[in-house]
């Protein structure tokens, strides 16, 4: 496996690591006051190039106040009407985990509707709504330089974790002086646990030999949606995910959360940046597939934003993404936004395909 292409897969993952083996600490959530002010309505937004984005659903934002879910459904109903379909009427009701509760008291909704129903038209029918804050489509986002090295998946899956073999036979390059300099930064700091970095990505082997124990899987989750926007499936992340077909989809999660905390000095494999920071794994694509949609990514960090808010994992300090899209979302933003004033530092993949195109969430 060549070492450049390597470094692309793993930049953001470095990133993140840096950031935990620092013993960073990261300012404390603000205290909750009056909520703050919504934003104005949005203008209509052009829509990406067919294939960028899901037909059949758009993501929009509700003012804050009762029945939100039943304004969703009844949007969603609207929206329908546009349907030249035989027999299409009233709503595609959204059904579990297609609503997310903002901190600010708003919600974004996934709504939606028959595949006839352009998702420019079903945009500009929302932005009617006067409770609408906006409407926009939900880009694809995908797995960044995923499954290109099929030939290095045992050896990435084995150095997934100073004695550790890998490391001291200089397998693991990064760790050099010349490149991120680890091992001489581990005098200075080591994360021994002290630094959770929740791992936004495909999910990860839980039973890993040498992954299983810095992971925090009580809190490992997983959001899985299907191509018609119906959420399959919310909830823990079990030990089971991923064991099916060829496992080519959990290995991408595996392989960045071993860069990040494999378990160092334990006489296997190879070892993490971080020295042994925790692992928090949230997966939100699919089995064996690499494309996700921005609404899957907005659900994960919501997921997260509150467990360092309430207090429930208060080591919890990075939010490592190696993904992205190539269109911007307000409601990524928003999201990426309320981790940050939870404390928590938003880590994400850029630069993997050589060229200047813009990479959210990156960008």
């Amino acid at each position: 496996m060549k070492a450049s292409r390597l470094a692309n897969r793993f930049a953001c993952a470095i990133l993140s690591v840096a950031v935990a083996l620092s013993g960073l600490l990261v300012a404390a959530p603000p205290a909750l006051g009056a909520p703050s002010p919504l934003p104005e309505k949005a203008a209509f937004v052009e829509v990406g190039p067919p294939g960028s984005y899901a037909e059949g659903r758009i993501v929009v934002s509700f003012d804050r106040g009762d029945d939100r879910a039943a304004r969703a459904d009844s949007l969603a109903g609207a929206i329908a009407a546009l349907s030249k379909k035989e027999g299409v009427s009233g709503t595609i009701k959204g059904g579990r985990g297609t609503t997310i509760e903002q901190s600010d008291g708003a919600i974004v909704a996934l709504v939606r509707f028959p595949k006839d129903v352009s998702v420019a038209d079903a945009i500009a029918v929302a932005l009617k709504d006067p409770e609408v804050r906006y409407a926009e489509p939900d880009y694809f986002c995908t797995l960044d330089d995923s499954g290109q090295d099929t030939e290095g998946a045992d050896e990435l899956s084995a150095m997934s974790i100073t004695n550790d073999p890998m490391l001291q036979n200089n397998q693991q390059w990064w760790h050099n002086a010349d490149k991120i300099g680890s091992i001489t930064a581990r005098d200075q700091a080591k994360s021994n646990g002290a630094v959770t970095v929740a791992v936004i990505d495909s999910g990860l082997r839980l039973d890993h030999q040498d992954l299983a124990a810095n992971v925090l899987s009580s809190y490992a989750f997983s959001f899985i949606m299907d191509d018609n926007g119906v959420v399959e499936y919310v909830g823990s992340l079990t030990p089971s995910f991923g064991k099916g077909g060829d496992g080519s989809q959990i290995e991408h999660g595996t392989k960045v959360s071993g860069i990040v905390a494999a378990t160092a000095n334990n006489e296997l494999g190879g070892a993490g940046v971080s020295y042994n920071a925790r692992i928090l794994p949230v997966n939100i694509f699919p089995s064996n597939i690499d494309l996700a949609s921005n609404f899957s990514v907005a659900y994960a960090i919501n997921y997260l934003a509150p467990l360092r808010e309430a207090g429930a994992v208060p080591s919890l300090k990075v939010a490592n993404m190696s993904f992205g899209s190539g269109f911007p979302t307000t409601y990524v933003h928003e999201a990426v936004q309320r981790l940050r004033a939870a404390g928590v530092l938003p880590v994400a993949a850029a630069g993997n395909t050589g060229g200047s195109a813009a990479h959210y969430p990156s960008d």
